[in-house]
């Protein structure tokens, strides 16, 4: 139970705690089975909310993208000079770097070829999709 009574929602559980292990141990490293023990589950209920271990990243870093979109929507939209909202959208993502970092190292890690996560090519595509819709804010 949570301070206020109610049930921990499971799959948030989940995200949050495979988020952790993935920046702690990397991604091939962690298992369905360290998730499920992170976040307090066994595994039956984990492969409930998710297939595989991919699609437990891609729904980390989907999340973590739409975060950061969120955050650079306002300062993007603004309808001021376009080097004020330039320098505003700079200062957002600065502020998503230092207050999410665990998120802002989950987009990096999901677009970074080098770091070896074999996500399936559907999954690829939406994380590149997110990452372009993340930056195509910042033309003026």
């Amino acid at each position: 139970m949570t301070e206020n009574g109610q049930l921990p929602d499971t799959r948030a559980v989940i995200v949050e705690k495979s988020r952790e292990l993935f920046l702690s141990l990397g991604y091939h490293k962690t298992t369905m089975r360290n998730i499920a023990e992170a976040a307090g589950i066994s595994t039956g209920p984990l492969y409930f909310y998710f297939r595989n271990k991919p699609e437990v990243f891609f729904h980390i870093c989907n999340d973590s993208f739409q975060c950061l979109i969120d955050e650079l929507r306002c300062p993007a939209q603004a309808q001021n000079h376009a080097g004020n909202r330039l320098r505003d959208i700079y200062y957002a993502y600065k502020k998503f770097y230092y207050q999410e970092p665990q998120r802002f190292e989950m987009i990096h890690l999901a677009i970074n070829p080098m770091s070896g996560i074999g996500l399936p090519p559907e999954l690829i595509t939406d994380c590149t999709k997110k990452h372009k819709k993340s930056y195509s804010s910042w033309r003026t």
